[in-house]
């Protein structure tokens, strides 16, 4: 995973130099072409997450060991209402879901928080 997390961030690098030339081609012609900066910022954008999901799931392999005892342990945390009467939950960074704001692995993909 480690030379995949250096493709992706020596192709965000090259995404990177292309948009400021683009910029600067386009400044130096009077034509900004807006659509393109943005089409290439989602590019680098998704790159960016690709990255941030690897982290993640190195980050939960190299934890693996010590889920089953947070999972699967007889401790059940119950959900946390505030003073509104609306639940809290804490939102995992790689799927979403919502958790227990003490939560320290998500109930769905098992990523810690």
């Amino acid at each position: 995973m480690d030379e995949k997390r250096k493709e992706l961030n020596s192709l965000i690098n090259r995404m990177y130099r292309q948009l400021g030339k683009q910029v600067y081609n386009d400044l130096e012609s009077d034509h900004l072409s807006i659509i393109n900066y943005k089409k290439l910022a989602d590019k680098i954008r998704s790159n960016i997450k690709a990255i941030q999901l690897l982290d993640i799931t190195l980050d939960y392999e190299s934890n693996e060991e010590d889920i089953d005892d947070v999972i699967y342990g007889d401790e059940t945390l119950t959900p946390v209402m505030n003073n509104e009467g609306i639940y809290e939950y804490r939102f995992c960074p790689a799927c979403q879901a919502g958790n227990h704001p003490d939560a320290i692995y998500c109930i769905r993909c098992k990523v810690k928080m």
